[in-house]
């Protein structure tokens, strides 16, 4: 075997080995949380959050895909309350309400077609001078796969994004109204 190729297959064969065992080290557990103050009580911001139906018009997950297919909802504001969805871009998932309280927030699960264990959603609502503080938290657990483990590295910095652009959304909604 030529020098080249077999310094070429100790390469490859290496950065795999690091790819393989540093992603093994990583952790799966995820922790996404952005906040805002929006200049509302609690229960004036809460049915934005709580009602499914509300969400298209400051979630930037429900308008990302223009082609995304919307199952149709039964019950589609408070404990109980799901939707489920199929999409090319955002893919496959459902998500549902198991808490609800106009006073301190609403949580969500959301389970998504890939391996992924359904994760945590958390709105929480901390009354503060001039408004009230909105928290919005993903909260949950990656596949072992190292590959998984090391886009956990960038899941802050892509879910992050979008929560802060939902809740500028959401303030103005709820601050115009």
């Amino acid at each position: 075997m030529p020098n080249w190729l077999l310094i070429t297959l100790c390469v490859v064969g290496g950065l795999g080995v690091v790819f393989v065992v540093g992603g093994l080290m990583l952790p799966r557990d995820f922790e996404v949380s952005r906040s805002i103050v929006v200049k509302a009580t609690p229960a004036t911001i809460h049915p934005h959050i709580d009602s499914f139906a509300n969400w298209p018009a400051w979630s930037p997950f429900d308008t990302a895909d223009p082609k995304i297919v919307w199952e149709k909802p039964g019950q589609i504001a408070g404990v109980g309350a799901k939707r489920a969805w199929k999409s090319k871009k955002m893919g496959d998932g459902t998500q549902w309400i198991t808490a609800s309280d106009p006073a301190t927030g609403v949580s969500m699960k959301l389970a998504t077609g890939c391996s992924m264990e359904p994760f945590d959603i958390r709105f929480s609502y901390t009354p503060e001078a001039g408004g009230t503080r909105v928290t919005w938290t993903d909260k949950g657990r990656l596949p072992a796969a190292p590959h998984w483990r090391w886009m956990g590295l960038l899941i802050d910095k892509m879910l992050g994004k979008m929560f802060v652009q939902g809740l500028a959304a959401l303030k103005a909604r709820v601050e115009a109204a």
